[in-house]
């Protein structure tokens, strides 16, 4: 068995990189009386960044950065993995429990039959970069999606062909459907929400009060209210037919990242940068609960159809299922640290600093003056500050096959061409191979493309600690 993962930087050129292991490892779970733990990825880095319950309860879908994982909910055992090669960065279910779509940061979206996860449609070149957030309605002829194009579309869920298009949007970046799929509600990156009629793509409203980016969206239950996250740290909860805002919700530390209203919308669960859960009662905005024991980043939350049980996942390699009918002890949340070595390097020097989904002056009031990360030298090629641009794939993070993860520690941040008159290669390249067999067994392959053109390939293998290190230059 063959599982492939790849990291792409690109500025002028890009790199290439691929791990090949032999074989698939088991997954693994832990539990207590009021949660219960699954590790995603055997190879101990992955990144739970989308998560979603099927509509009968039994079983629980989380996006990573190489697929679609499938877990009983009950039992916690998988019961499938759907690989992708790229970020599943949004996973949601028909309403029959009989099919699974999910948006792929390469740009498509993907939809499976289960319980055997095979394919049904793929839709490419409809988006022309990554695809963030996705909604289902509840009777599962309408979808909707929006990627970092700036395009919202909405397709016809039985065949995946195309209804509508909307092109005019300031950086959409989340999508949520009201209950009766009249409206739709999507999340821009100047801090605004519109609200859009589905059938013509007219706007209703505009919604205004967030201080920075528009990350997560979900309307209650009966649709009148519509909760918002963002990156200002804050929830709010608005009332949908005046547009007014009902209630500002402050206590997360950083970014909210996901959110859920409860079955019965009286809670709503909020998920974070500062690693926290919190619950919030829904009329009249006071805090509940936190939920303290993730120890990264909390992606998604999403509530059973019970409401007994709150899912969040993590870029910590787990999936947390909260038991909300029981007793859950109480832990005080860490404070945020001041020294950004914990967030931008959280497994020391030996793994690539964090991208940070936030705006700089969340964590740094001041502001930052660096142009390149510190903690690593520099080429004595470099003469010129970094002039970085994001590429159409992932960057700057590691991506995970099934069961390994491989990391570029030097040159990082995206810094992987260098400006001295012509072009350049790094002079080397160092990384690391997170895989829980024999290091022996991976092959790592470097790709050296320049002007889209393959000029170059490489190979080696990691040492028995997982590092490697290609010298690049040519």
């Amino acid at each position: 068995m063959s599982i492939k993962g790849v990291i792409q930087f690109v500025l002028l050129g890009g790199l290439f990189l691929f791990g090949l292991p032999v074989t698939g490892l088991s997954q693994n779970f832990y539990s207590e009386n009021s949660v219960q733990i699954i590790d995603l990825s055997s190879s101990g880095y992955e990144h739970g960044v989308a998560i979603s319950f099927s509509q009968n309860g039994k079983q629980v879908a989380i996006g990573g950065s190489s697929g679609v994982y499938l877990f009983n909910s009950n039992s916690l055992s998988r019961e499938g993995f759907i690989e992708t090669e790229h970020w599943a960065r949004s996973v949601a279910y028909s309403p029959d429990g009989g099919t699974i779509v999910a948006g792929i940061f390469d740009g498509t979206i993907q939809s499976w039959q289960l319980p055997e996860g095979t394919s049904l449609w793929v839709i490419k070149k409809k988006h022309t970069d990554w695809v963030r957030s996705i909604a289902i309605s509840r009777d599962g002829k309408t979808l909707v999606t929006v990627g970092d194009d700036n395009v919202l579309n909405i397709w016809n869920m039985n065949d995946g062909s195309l209804k509508l298009t909307i092109d005019n949007l300031t950086g959409p970046r989340v999508v949520a459907l009201s209950p009766d799929v009249q409206n739709l509600a999507v999340g821009l990156q100047d801090s605004s929400i519109l609200l859009i009629r589905v059938s013509d793509g007219t706007t209703i409203k505009t919604l205004t009060g967030h201080k920075d980016w528009v990350r997560s969206l979900g309307f209650s239950p009966n649709g009148k209210k519509l909760a918002s996250g963002a990156f200002d740290a804050t929830a709010r909860i608005w009332d949908v037919e005046s547009g007014q805002m009902d209630f500002v919700l402050s206590g997360h530390q950083s970014s909210v990242l996901g959110l859920d209203f409860s079955p019965d919308g009286t809670i709503l669960a909020t998920g974070s940068v500062d690693t926290t859960v919190k619950l919030w009662n829904t009329t009249d905005g006071s805090l509940m609960r936190t939920l303290v024991g993730h120890t990264d980043f909390v992606y998604d939350v999403a509530f059973s159809p019970d409401g007994n049980v709150l899912a969040s996942t993590s870029s910590d390699n787990t999936a947390r299922l909260w038991q909300l009918d029981q007793e859950i002890p109480a832990v005080l949340q860490p404070p945020t640290s001041s020294d950004c070595r914990d967030c931008h390097h959280p497994r020391g020097f030996n793994a690539p600093p964090r991208v940070i989904q936030v705006s700089c002056e969340t964590c740094h009031p001041s502001g930052i003056s660096m142009n390149w990360c510190v903690s690593f030298p520099r080429s004595s090629q470099a003469i010129s500050n970094i002039s970085f641009s994001f590429p159409t794939h992932s960057i700057g993070v590691p991506i995970s096959s099934e069961n390994i993860a491989v990391h570029i520690n030097y040159p990082t941040n995206g810094e992987i061409l260098y400006s001295n008159g012509i072009n350049m290669s790094p002079v080397f390249v160092k990384g690391h191979v997170f895989y829980p067999g024999d290091k022996a067994d991976v092959t790592v392959q470097m790709e050296i493309w320049s002007d889209r053109e393959l000029v170059g390939e490489l190979f080696t293998q990691p040492d028995q600690d997982g590092n490697f290190t290609f010298k690049a230059a040519y």
